[in-house]
Formats: structure tokens, sequence, C-alpha cells
């Protein structure tokens, strides 16, 4: 019992640690050049290059509930990122942003996560990066708007937000390049944790990981801000070779099987929000699937909502024509034969034969 206890208390260290780790995973090589902004309330589809924009810098404020702050600005390769993966970081302290790529929608950011979470911190711009190119970069950063839950008394005691709440700050736009060892150092460990923790005890990679993560503690660093750059590649590198032998691919398929996994996003056509704000969410989640579907060759994605894409043919139609591609590819597959996807716990036989036969 006080070796379960001891193995806890490290893999909640392990755990605290990675949030330290998960900033270095990208390396800021510079910002957004020319920033410029506006701000609205109407949900534009496409940055408005007629509108008034601008200068923008660090500590600029804006927001306020349902509004939203546009940013425009370039990107030009430099040498240090010459053959890498190159992203952009917004720091907008908005709810979502809408990523647009020379013009182009490509995917969505939630600002307040991050890389290791598995949510989307980063907007990808090339993943082979070539000194001088330049790249034209908008977001529509959207400040949000208040939320009464979905259950009884979740605003209890308090009926409305307050006024403060959508009031944003933006800091900058960065200019990074993957850590390519650091990001797989931290999903390596990740899994061995889990694998250490949550598979039964009957079985015996479970204590496998367990071993390795105490062979791996002592050259562990618990605090890489405490550390520079090289102490902290070396400990991952030792760190790796420790974990290695748990996640290397030596069991029979017959005797466990396999497990083919697709993307999907249940997309609420009417929940906590107006329609309006649904198209938008669309947008977001199918550029940023399309914007994966260009890094992970092997990445697939199932649709369940015909009114979604046709959303998509009329309101971001450079979407709708990727979809269009990687349908005939096979790898984004339209499904459900339903107009909206229906929650089937409150809808009726008839609502539902209606819905395929139509």
């Amino acid at each position: 019992m006080n070796i379960e206890a001891y193995s806890r208390r490290t893999y909640n260290k392990i755990y605290t640690s990675m949030n330290f780790y998960a900033p270095f995973i990208f390396e800021k090589i510079g910002e957004i050049e020319n920033p410029v902004f506006m701000e609205t309330s109407e949900h534009l589809r496409k940055p408005d290059l007629n509108a008034e924009w601008k200068p923008l810098s660090g500590g600029q404020k804006w927001g306020g509930e349902w509004d939203n702050m546009w940013i425009r600005g370039t990107v030009t390769v430099p040498e240090s990122a010459a053959g890498r993966k190159l992203y952009a970081l917004p720091k907008a302290n908005a709810v979502e942003i809408l990523c647009f790529r020379n013009n182009i929608p490509c995917g969505i950011i939630n600002s307040k996560n991050n890389f290791l979470g598995g949510n989307h911190c980063e907007m990808f711009i090339t993943a082979d990066a070539k000194p001088g190119d330049k790249f034209d970069i908008a977001l529509e950063c959207y400040a949000g708007h208040f939320c009464a839950g979905t259950s009884p008394f979740d605003s209890y005691g308090r009926n409305n937000p307050g006024a403060h709440d959508f009031d944003r700050t933006f800091e900058s736009v960065d200019i990074c390049v993957m850590n390519e060892e650091m990001k797989d150092f931290l999903f390596d460990l990740r899994t061995v944790l889990q694998l250490a923790r949550v598979l039964g005890d009957n079985n015996a990679l479970k204590y496998k990981a367990r071993a390795a993560i105490d062979a791996m503690f002592p050259d562990f660093i618990q605090d890489p801000l405490q550390y520079d750059m090289d102490a902290i590649m070396a400990s991952v590198k030792k760190c790796r070779a420790h974990l290695a032998p748990v996640l290397e691919k030596t069991q029979s398929t017959k005797a466990f099987g396999t497990v083919g996994i697709i993307g999907h996003s249940h997309m609420d056509t009417a929940w906590l929000w107006p329609v309006s704000e649904t198209i938008r969410k669309c947008a977001r989640t199918y550029s940023k699937v399309l914007d994966l579907m260009d890094q992970y060759p092997e990445y697939t994605f199932i649709q369940s909502s015909a009114l979604h894409s046709s959303w998509m043919k009329d309101y971001y139609p450079d979407i709708f024509e990727k979809i269009k591609q990687r349908v005939a590819e096979k790898r984004y597959e339209p499904n459900g034969g339903v107009w909206v996807e229906c929650d089937c716990n409150i809808t009726s036989g008839e609502l539902m034969v209606r819905q395929f036969l139509y």
C-alpha cells in the first residue's frame, strides 16, 4: 500500500511538471509583421479589406459580448526556420479564433488551451518553411457570450454576466517552429503514464510502464523553468530512452486485435448560441479538419449533418471545395442521412423517419 501511494505521488508530480514543459514545444522566432486590427459584431466570413484597420500592438484592449476583433498581418519566413514546420500562436485572449492563411480558412484556435492537452492552440502555416516566403495571416477572434449552462441552477445567484467578463487584451501573434523531440517526449510520457495508471493489475504492460517511469524519474527535471535549454533537452533524451521499450510495437495483433480511429465532431445546430454562430463554429471545425488532413495523410473524418455542408457551400465556399476534394479521396465521409443531426433522446420516431426519408 505504501508503494502504491508513493507511485501515485510520483505520477502526480510528473503530470504537474508536464504543464511546465508544454510551452517548450514551440520555439518563438518572431512575431507577425505589420499587424492591424478592426472590431465588429458581425460575422464577416472573410476579412473585410475595405474596412478601417488600425495599427495593433501588445496591450490593446478589445471585446464585449458577441464582439469580434479581426487581426491581419504578414509572415516572412526567416533563415532560422528553413526546412521546419512553421506556426503562428496568437495571444489574443479570445474564446475561439478562425484562422485564415492567404485568405483561405485554415483552422480553429482555442486560446485557453495548449498543444499538450490535445486542443488547438496553434495555427499551422507550412510544413517546409522556405526563407523569404511570405504568408498573409488573418484571425477572427471572438470575445464570447454568456452561457447559462445546460443544467438547472448552473447560474444560481447570478442572473447576468458581469460587464467585464468579455473584456479582452491582445498580447501578440508569435511566429514559432516546433521542437519535435520535446513534443514526442511529452506525448510518449503521457502515454506511458496512462498505461501505468489505467491498465488492470493482471496486465504485464502496466508493470513494464511503471518500471520505465521509476527508471526515468531520477533523470526527469521536474521544474524545467529553472534550467537552460541544453540541460532540459539532455534530460529529455535520457527520459525517452527509458520510455522507448514500453512503446515498442512487439505484440501480435492476433492476440490484442486492432483499433480503428476516425475523426468526428458533434456539431450542435442549435444550442447555447444563435445559428449564425453555429455556422462559424462549423467553419472553424471543418477548416481545421482539412488542415489536419494536409499535415497527416492518414487522417480521416466523418461528418454527420447535411445542413452543415450546405452552410459551407453558402457561406464558406473555399471550405466546401476542399471538402469535395477530400470526399473524392475517400478521406472525408458525409454520413448519417439526416439534414440536421438529432439528439435521439428527445426527437419523435416520425421526425427521425421523415429526416431519413427526405
